[in-house]
């Protein structure tokens, strides 16, 4: 499978410039299968629910198939849902044929009141994506092993965040670790510059193999990058170096 990252510097607020950006800066004429994008990557980390009421509009599916449509290929990140009377920082994966996978953010971090402005999900998810096993989960998640450990293994772990400078050699260190326990390739995205909560980011974004070595690694400006990951490889591995039980 082909996998594009694409780490920017998220307009806050604003989902149509940052549509925008992304049709500039991803289209190409050799699309990758998945094209995966930073945690709310059409607003910004935004903890103005009241603000955000007036963009329910342009945050919906059909904004984020159009998308998916112009830049040819299926893509991945999360945005803020208004769903039975609550706001969701919600994970959407949405494929060329317009099916899509959905996970709301099980972890929210309390420290910039989240947890009091979106709801929390209350379930994990692993979903089948042109014979892949995904699990994907949302920044903080990353913190909690359990949450990248089912009991049936997957093949690959999607990280997308919104994770400070402050803290970023926590997020390379931790995405590698989650690759060598579970024996499978992760790909974390995380946005560049700053927000308007005064937090400054710094990408490195990256994909990591089954065996914990990078394949890719973005530095601290945006970038879009491509790579190949193999299916195969991975359940030779697995094969010879019997480690999850």
């Amino acid at each position: 499978m082909k996998i594009g990252l694409f780490q920017f510097d998220v307009q806050w607020e604003n989902p149509e410039a940052n549509i925008s950006l992304i049709k500039q800066k991803v289209t190409n004429t050799n699309p990758p299968d998945l094209v995966v994008l930073p945690e709310m990557f059409l607003t910004g980390f935004c903890m103005n629910t009241n603000r955000l009421e007036s963009l329910i509009p342009l945050l919906s599916i059909p904004k984020i198939q159009k998308l998916s449509r112009d830049i040819r290929t299926s893509i991945c990140g999360s945005i803020p849902v208004f769903e039975n009377n609550a706001w969701h920082n919600r994970y959407i994966h949405l494929d060329k044929d317009e099916n899509y996978a959905v996970y709301d953010k099980s972890h929210l971090f309390s420290m910039t009141g989240e947890d009091k402005r979106y709801k929390a999900g209350s379930s994990y998810l692993s979903y089948q994506f042109m014979g892949w096993k995904i699990r994907p989960l949302i920044c903080f998640d990353l913190r909690f092993p359990v949450a990248s450990y089912p009991s049936e293994p997957v093949d690959l772990l999607i990280y997308v965040a919104n994770w400070p400078v402050t803290r970023i050699e926590h997020w390379t260190q931790l995405l590698r670790a989650r690759a060598i326990e579970n024996q499978c390739y992760v790909v974390g995205v995380n946005r560049v510059g700053r927000d308007e909560n005064r937090l400054d980011y710094n990408g490195h974004s990256c994909v990591i193999d089954f065996r914990g070595d990078y394949i890719i690694q973005l530095g601290e400006n945006e970038s879009y990058e491509t790579t190949e990951i193999n299916l195969e490889d991975m359940m030779t591995y697995r094969e010879k170096f019997p480690f999850r039980i």
